[in-house]
């Protein structure tokens, strides 16, 4: 609520309200997972498994440690999705030249088929409310999100 001028608190009950940057983010955030859920359900991909089948077909051999902090989700939660995309035959997981520990995930030829149709389909969302900003817009929009990250992350850092 606000005060009897119509003077809103910043620590009052509005403090959960759209008027926050946060609601906005998160509402724009699950809105983005929501839509590409639906495009991506006929292609019988998770958006998880999306992002960590684009991933590594981007690469050249990719660790399940390197894919989950590129998708931004914890190794345990990455190593379902991974064997799942093995089951599929979408990648194989093989032992690393380089340490033997390691199991290097790499795209099959229909892997890096469907990784490819998959992002032609979220793009075609993306572009959808990339056209709303001219060029100029566009990248202070970037910086600003990224100024955000990083204070964000600094909040995390300390």
């Amino acid at each position: 609520m606000g005060s009897s001028n119509g003077i809103r608190r910043a620590d009052g009950p509005s403090a959960a309200t759209g008027d926050r940057l946060g609601v906005h983010l998160k509402q724009t955030e699950q809105l983005l997972i929501a839509a590409k859920t639906k495009v991506l359900k006929p292609l019988h991909l998770t958006v998880p498994q999306y992002a960590a089948l684009s991933t590594i077909a981007a690469g050249n051999g990719i660790s399940a440690a390197q894919v989950a902090r590129a998708c931004l989700v914890t190794p345990q939660t990455i190593g379902a999705v991974l064997a799942n995309l093995a089951d599929r035959g979408l990648i194989v997981r093989a032992p690393s030249p380089v340490h033997s520990g390691v199991l290097v995930c790499t795209a099959t030829a229909a892997g890096r088929r469907l990784a490819t149709t998959a992002d032609r389909t979220t793009l075609a969302i993306e572009s959808r409310f990339d056209a709303l900003f001219g060029r100029d817009d566009r990248a202070t929009f970037v910086e600003k999100l990224a100024k955000i990250r990083a204070i964000l992350q600094a909040t995390i850092d300390d």
